[in-house]
């Protein structure tokens, strides 16, 4: 078994490979993540370094959040990056209904709609971060997540390859 500071390690030099062996093609930024009613609407561009088939998809998560009903009195049952809402079926693979193609340099802009049950509080709205994910189809047609970006409620992020 693995201690802390190895696994983060062994995490981080996998990244790295991964970024080596399949660098970003499209960049994304994020210019609102805003309340309308009980949703949220994520608004991002998603622009190509190379020609290819894309998909937009994005995730609200949460940092601090208690278990409903548990005794707290440290930082033991505070929860961070817990996924809170997902738009669509696409968060792990780009679907064709979804997809849309790319040439070089070209620039393209999704709003992403996550629906909530009610409207979430200024607490919680305050904890949320949208992450954005968009993937790409590889040459042999399956999806892979060619880059990633998040964003804080009420914040906005400029383009950003990873």
């Amino acid at each position: 078994s693995l201690n802390t500071s190895s696994s983060t390690i062994t995490i981080s030099d996998e990244v790295m490979a991964r970024r080596i062996d399949a660098p970003a093609s499209a960049g994304i930024a994020i210019s609102s993540v805003a309340l309308e009613g009980s949703s949220l609407k994520v608004k991002a561009k998603v622009k190509a370094s190379a020609a290819g088939t894309y998909d937009a998809a994005c995730a609200i998560v949460a940092d601090g959040l208690q278990y409903e009903g548990g005794y707290c009195d440290n930082e033991e049952n505070l929860y961070n990056s817990v996924v809170i809402g997902v738009n669509g079926d696409n968060f792990f693979s780009y679907r064709a209904n979804s997809s849309f193609d790319l040439a070089k340099d070209q620039e393209i802009e999704r709003e992403l709609i996550i629906k909530f049950p009610k409207i979430p509080s200024e607490t919680l709205l305050n904890k949320m971060r949208a992450v954005v994910l968009v993937h790409k189809k590889n040459a042999a047609g399956n999806s892979e997540v060619n880059n990633c970006a998040e964003c804080a409620y009420g914040k906005t992020l400029d383009y950003r390859y990873n």
